[in-house]
């Protein structure tokens, strides 16, 4: 076992190097990110079929349905490529998006989703070099890429909306061939705040979905359920079924990322248990941390 000491923050704290177990510190000196922006929810996305006449002729259209309801605020979507469509293409879209920060998709109203009418649409373009928005019931809105914590890449559009349109029914129209079994669409949104630029130009802060999560200053990592301190002097044990084996002692005043939990025992990662008692201290973080984790994981 080997000890050695990290600085965060202009803060000490001692450190078990025990295949990846890596613990907290105790004061923060980050701003959260509850303090810098509102956290954003998880919104359906489905896909809609609908039989309309064109030219003539009835043709089955479809397009990916958001419905909002009667709310307002910054909607912002991630697009994922699937293995059923073109890479050549996808690679383009994905340099454009990044180079040019426009694909050529539109956001309508329920009205104009499916019916190809265009009435009250914005183009995910807001923010490019040479931008050409039409501008309707919405006023603006951005496209940019990323990739997540998978290592899957995806497209981010998103816009504020600061009015309701049509019940809140918006429906997400792309360019040929960008249908369902081809894409995978996730939809959030920021309740009645206009984070839109700065989730655009300030995306560590401003985005958890890209973004760190923290919670009281460090970051929250992904498949951690809570926070171990440890109040007086602890064995540390691998656990193999009922079986335990003492590992070492943790001391008091360190602190640790929990990943799971057995009754009367928590996991500190590695196959390293500690007993849940009057010795340490436990502590979850708020669901709606949770969920940021989670969306930044997606």
């Amino acid at each position: 076992m080997n000890f050695k000491k990290v600085f965060v923050a202009g803060l000490t704290a001692s450190t078990l190097m025990l295949g990846g177990l890596v613990p907290t510190i105790s004061s923060p000196q980050k701003v959260e990110a509850s303090v810098a922006t509102p956290y954003p929810k998880s919104m359906p996305v489905e896909y809609e079929w609908k039989s309309i006449e064109e030219y003539g002729q009835n043709v089955e259209k479809g397009a990916f349905k958001i419905d909002l309801g009667n709310r307002t605020g910054t909607l912002v979507l991630k697009l994922y490529t699937t293995d059923k469509y073109n890479e050549g293409q996808a690679n383009t879209l994905h340099a454009n998006a990044q180079r040019y920060r426009d694909i050529g998709a539109f956001l309508t109203d329920k009205n104009s989703g499916l019916d190809r009418t265009y009435k009250g649409l914005v183009a995910f373009n807001r923010y490019a070099k040479y931008p050409t928005l039409p501008t309707l019931k919405y006023k603006s809105g951005f496209t940019n890429s990323g990739t997540n914590a998978k290592g899957e890449r995806f497209i981010t559009l998103g816009v504020h909306i600061d009015n309701l349109v049509n019940d809140g029914i918006y429906y997400l129209n792309m360019p040929n061939g960008m249908n369902k079994g081809t894409w995978e669409v996730k939809g959030y949104f920021y309740d009645n705040v206009n984070v839109e630029e700065r989730v655009f130009n300030e995306i560590d802060r401003y985005f958890p979905l890209l973004g760190k999560v923290w919670w009281d200053g460090i970051e929250l990592k992904v498949g951690q359920i809570g926070r171990l301190t440890v109040l007086k002097d602890t064995p540390l044990y691998k656990l193999d079924g009922d079986k335990k084996t003492y590992s070492r002692t943790l001391k008091a005043g360190e602190f640790y990322r929990i990943y799971a939990f057995k009754p009367g025992k928590l996991s500190v990662g590695g196959g390293y248990y500690v007993d849940r008692d009057s010795k340490v201290e436990y502590q979850t973080p708020s669901k709606a941390k949770l969920n940021l984790v989670q969306m930044r994981a997606e």
